[in-house]
């Protein structure tokens, strides 16, 4: 007899599904459900692994909300074979009928002829067993409702029978352990025994329908809460006179009886015909829901069982639902619906190339980067529009199982995420929907504060009522009379649309217009606020992303330069609880090392000032916090930004300092910021600053003598850091950069004393001249900073540095009665003021590389740095891909966590894909094509082996394990699905590729033109034709495309197609470039323009996304 296969492999389906054979026996690896339920549906989180039936951890909003319990991805690899779903049958009818689990890797099922499968697409996970040994296929779908009022996961099990008899079974599916609505992630963990006295299940006894929840909150406080929202699990058996509602059964011990580890069901294998009896306990017990069926299926044919799991907001909500719900015709429904809502969602990345995965993977790329930057959706009023992002949350999963994710159980969901990865996730917005317009430059640039800081948490964007005669007018069109005064008194507060749409649902108030329209017009009347928190401490380099935004608006935009800059003074600066502690309270010694330690601090009179504040709390005021808000441009807030920065230069000229607990992109050198560490990637980027305000005052201001008023406390610093500048220049001393650290550092630090409540309101005059010539001589003293960074041995630029103190001084002051005592900081740690420093520079990171990349103007010095890198130990030989860093084993554990790491893992010389990607994107963005193309195909992931990879080559990886691993049959494996600021560089690359860098701009005339500059390689065209479905204004039609051709989604809707019939590189000496260009609109007109560029109204028509299709000639 044949044994089970153990053989694992991977292809790609037909449908652009990634299969995985046998898949109980591959690398283990976690993923999740897109998680994306449309704008009028309720999101569910969904995590799976490649073991048993995969499906391991589901809930709503976050992991303090489970339907099944959140686990780590190493629990989860060993606790869903049991606690996930799971199917028995047992096959005849007589005394002896033959019991089987299927998707499991059983000791009992060793003899059995069987494959496996795992099939993965965007939208859902199939699971295939074929048992040849039992005549038996069993398939499993998993995907979730979308466009509905709950937030539910469809189950769908089928069983074919291959024999030539009829089979009989009975059938036991379902969930052995199913988690209350009310009960807390927290308490499952540490409290469960105490959690069981909490739980009950109602609505069972009177419809045999459960509904699982906690009696009350989980609280030791006077006040008692009773919880209604409860969790729920449906069965049902498709028919020809409708489906069969099951009743589960919800007692555990009724099925596995002393069996409390869920590993056998003893009592249904061991009674037939099995029987549901009365006695079932339904409180102080967590429960199960298992539907019972038996069938007998004919010679070829198919038993088929449905189950919802989900969470409602009421008995009588669920009890409503129900008879809708399991209608076979409303599962079939919403799994089309599904499909086509992730496919629509995908389509905003589309190619057509001559590689089938590098399109898919382009797909899925630009899902993954929705996932955690949003999606940015139009809403539209009559003489307005207003962009929102959808479906972002913060990147947690069972590999980042430290990481609270958000997502919002309401329609139009927004989430939670932090400042750097929602910034860098909406880089390519305007590329996507120019609606966002200038957006995201507003809301990101607002969030720095006047201290060059930020808060941490970006959170869902809220609106108030701005004009409440226009929303009256809107609500009197759009709710019933009787409502009218309900809805009205909503308003009263901020809200998201999401909120508003459940209070209408809540109260089952039926709305008289289409939802996206009704919440466009209440939009309309709003002002939009961008909530955010503190959170936790202070990054060095959260402000460097904001230039990525700005940029990339312009490349949009390019006419708006001086609008965005000088003309639009409705900049605001964020004002925040916590500040940033002066050198004298944070280097202190301890254990006997000087080191910087407790840096930020929450400021209780600010605090307090705060929470008095009636509207828009966080936006800093004039009269030091007592006035109104202060308003500014674009480029005041560049100059603020810029000084503040100038002024954090380390001691030696070189890297920014990490002043304030937190290090920087790398956030596994936790332990820097304590050794006074700098970086030079900051330096690079206030470089990049100064040279394109340098560029942007060339272009936008008349060169007649200008000027423009400045708040006063930054005019103050800049004159000061001025002086400083020109001292440091025409100084000898050896010790100028200490002596200018110490003075800039101290010019800092007045002016954060003076702005820590708001500002002064006063304004002074700032000319151009002198502007000018303080950023030119601020550019000057970072160039010799930079200078220094360069590892003199191997020419490649350093990045971090250890600043450790040689000489200091403990401070005193006056203590009792007069006398001198050593001053302490909060936690009595003596403090010390510094006299000399000892730089050292830590073993190269692929990091400041990247940043000297993105200002680097000179193709050959780009192309010697990337070939020293590649013969540098930052290159992985066996892999052919970058690590992140060269090895850490000779530095002190105190740089922070990735010295505890194994080599090769997390942070610590992996391939950390978000940096790679950054690394490959600036070889693209320097013009060097050959080195591009040459990693090409060994950095990519779907061009990886997928053995290796040990999961779908359509998703991305936080990182790969590199060969310097101490285990060698990982390397190569991707770890930490998905979520990574890799899907930003990615898209950045394709539209880099498929476009070019800047594709509008401003022609000699003053007129907008369109230049497409791409950097295609003649293998990417394709050399067939072929055809593809798009989505076409809200429906499917066929697309026909022709061999030799490349094509990709322009502005989120226009698709372009290049036609290249000899397939040749649109780069290097032998290039073809655009030479013809063939436009149809939105009403089927051509238009064709011979030339290398679009102007005038065609180029505006464009943009304005008034086209539906380009094809272009290459010659």
């Amino acid at each position: 007899m044949k044994h089970t296969s153990e053989k694992v492999s991977y292809t790609l389906g037909r449908s652009g599904e990634f299969i995985i054979e046998n898949y109980n026996c591959a690398k283990p690896f976690a993923s999740f459900f897109p998680g994306i339920a449309g704008p009028h549906g309720i999101p569910m989180w969904v995590f799976y692994v490649n073991r048993a039936q995969c499906v391991c951890s589901i809930g709503i909003e976050d992991k303090e909300h489970p339907i099944m319990e959140f686990l780590s991805a190493n629990g989860a690899y060993q606790l869903t074979s049991t606690q996930g779903f799971r199917t028995f049958v047992k096959i005849g009818t007589g005394s002896t009928p033959r019991f089987y689990e299927p998707f499991q890797r059983h000791a009992t099922d060793a003899g059995m002829d069987l494959t496996q499968k795992m099939i993965i697409f965007p939208a859902q996970l199939t699971l295939e067993e074929e048992n040849r040994t039992l005549g038996l296929k069993f398939t499993v779908d998993f995907f979730n409702i979308p466009e509905d009022n709950y937030a539910g996961l469809v189950r769908v099990l089928r069983i074919e029978n291959l024999g030539k008899k009829p089979v009989s079974m009975e059938v036991l599916d379902g969930l052995p352990l199913i988690i209350p609505y009310g009960v807390d992630n927290y308490n499952l963990k540490h409290m469960r025994r105490l959690v069981e006295s909490f739980v009950e299940t109602v609505n069972y006894s009177e419809t045999g329908i459960p509904y699982f929840k906690s009696k009350v909150k989980q609280e030791d406080k006077p006040e008692v809460t009773r919880i209604k929202e409860g969790n729920f699990y449906v069965g049902f058996v498709p028919g020809k006179g409708g489906s069969k509602v099951v009743s589960p059964i919800v007692d555990p011990e009724w099925i596995f009886g002393s069996l409390t580890g869920y590993s056998h069901p003893i009592l249904f294998a061991n009674e037939t015909p099995f029987r549901i009896r009365p006695g079932q306990q339904l409180e102080n017990r967590l429960p199960c829901a298992m539907g019972l069926t038996s069938t007998t299926i004919a010679a070829g044919k198919t038993y088929t069982y449905g189950s919802i799991i989900g969470s409602a907001t009421s008995v009588d909500a669920l009890n409503r639902l129900v008879p809708r719900v399991t209608k076979w015709s409303y599962v079939e429904k919403k799994q089309k619906e599904n499909a086509d809502l992730i496919e629509q969602v995908t389509q905003y990345n589309f190619t057509q190339s001559s590689s089938r995965p590098f399109d898919l993977y382009a797909r899925q790329n630009f899902l993954d980067n929705t996932l955690r930057g949003g999606l940015p959706i139009s809403l539209h009023d009559d003489d307005s529009t207003t962009t929102i992002h959808l479906y972002s949350r913060k990147h947690g999963d069972l590999e980042r199982d430290y990481n609270d994710y958000r997502l919002s159980a309401t329609n139009y969901s927004q989430g939670n995420g932090n400042f750097r990865d929602v910034n860098q996730n909406r880089r390519n917005d305007l590329l996507i929907n120019p609606d966002v317009r200038e957006g995201n430059v507003e809301h990101f640039y607002n969030l720095l504060q006047l201290d060059g800081f930020n808060p941490l948490v970006v959170k869902v964007t809220s609106f108030s009522v701005k004009n409440r005669k226009a929303l009256d007018k809107v609500l009197r069109k759009a709710i019933p009379a009787k409502n009218l005064k309900t809805v009205q008194g909503f308003f009263v507060q901020r809200f998201a649309p999401g909120q508003l749409m459940s209070f209408l649902n809540d109260r089952r108030i039926k709305l008289l217009m289409d939802p996206d329209a009704f919440i466009g017009k209440v939009l309309g009347a709003c002002s939009k606020h961008q909530e955010t928190d503190f959170g936790h401490c202070y990054w060095s380099d959260h402000w460097i992303y904001n230039l990525d935004l700005l940029e990339n608006y312009l490349a949009v935009h390019p006419e708006k330069r001086r609008y965005i800059l000088m003309d639009k003074k409705s900049f605001t600066f964020f004002d925040n609880t916590h500040r940033v502690l002066p050198r004298d309270d944070k280097y202190v010694v301890w254990d006997g090392l000087p080191m910087q330690l407790g840096a930020v601090t929450v400021d209780a009179e600010k605090e307090s000032m705060i929470k008095q504040r009636s509207s828009d709390p966080y936006e800093v005021r004039t009269r030091f916090g007592k006035g109104e808000i202060y308003r500014t441009t674009l480029i005041n807030k560049m100059i603020c930004l810029a000084a503040n920065k100038l002024a954090s230069l380390d001691p030696f000229g070189v890297g920014i300092e990490m002043e304030s607990d937190k290090p920087n992109w790398y956030d596994a050198l936790n332990g820097l910021p304590g050794q006074l560490g700098s970086s030079i990637c900051e330096t690079l980027e206030l470089k990049r600053m100064i040279l394109f305000m340098l560029d942007s005052l060339d272009e936008v201001v008349d060169h007649k003598p200008v000027s423009w008023t400045l708040f006063a406390e930054c005019e103050e610093l800049i004159a000061h850091l001025h002086r400083l500048l020109k001292e440091y220049f025409s100084s000898k001393d050896p010790d100028r950069d200490f002596n200018f650290w110490d003075r800039a550092c101290s010019a800092k630090e007045e002016y954060r004393a003076k702005t820590a409540l708001g500002l002064s309101g006063k304004e002074e005059t700032l000319h151009l001249n002198t502007l000018r010539e303080f950023l030119e001589l601020a550019l000057a003293k970072i160039d010799l900073g930079i200078d220094k960074a360069w590892d003199k041995k191997q020419k490649i630029l350093n990045t971090y540095f250890i600043n450790r103190p040689v000489a200091y001084d403990l401070i005193t002051e006056a203590g009792p009665g007069g006398k001198k005592i050593v001053k302490k900081n909060r936690k009595g740690l003596p403090c010390f003021r510094a006299r000399k420093f000892k730089q050292i520079a830590l073993p190269l990171f692929l990091e400041g590389p990247v940043h000297f990349l993105k200002i680097e103007r000179d193709a050959g010095t780009c192309r010697d740095l990337a070939r020293r890198i590649r013969a540098s130990g930052l290159y992985d030989r066996k892999l052919k891909m970058y690590k992140v860093n060269e090895s850490l084993v000779d530095q002190p554990m105190e740089i922070g966590r990735t010295r505890i790491f194994s080599r090769g893992w997390l942070e610590n010389e992996s391939i950390w894909m978000h940096m790679e990607y950054k690394y490959l994107l600036e070889l693209l963005r320097s013009g060097l094509y050959a080195e591009f193309y040459n990693d090409f195909k060994t950095m990519l992931i779907p061009f990886l082996k997928p053995e290796t990879y040990g999961r779908s080559i359509l998703e991305n990886s936080s990182f790969i394990a590199s060969s310097a691993n101490p285990d060698p049959n990982i390397h190569g494996t991707g770890f930490v699905a998905r979520l990574s600021g890799s899907t930003a560089e990615f898209i950045h690359i394709l539209l880099h590729m498929a476009a070019g860098d800047k594709p509008f701009r401003i022609s000699s005339r003053g007129e907008l033109e369109l230049e497409f500059r791409p950097a295609l390689p003649g293998w990417l065209f394709t050399r067939e034709a072929g055809e593809s479905s798009l989505w076409v204004r809200g429906k499917r039609q066929r697309v026909d495309f022709a061999a030799n051709t490349f094509s990709f989604m322009f502005l989120g809707g226009i698709l372009v197609t290049y036609h290249n019939p000899r397939r040749r590189d649109t780069f290097g000496a032998q290039a073809v470039e655009p030479t013809r260009w063939k436009v149809t609109d939105l009403n089927g007109k051509t238009t064709v323009v011979e030339g290398s560029t679009i102007s005038g109204a065609l180029a505006r028509q464009i943009r304005d996304r008034k086209i539906a299709r380009i094809e272009i000639e290459l010659g």
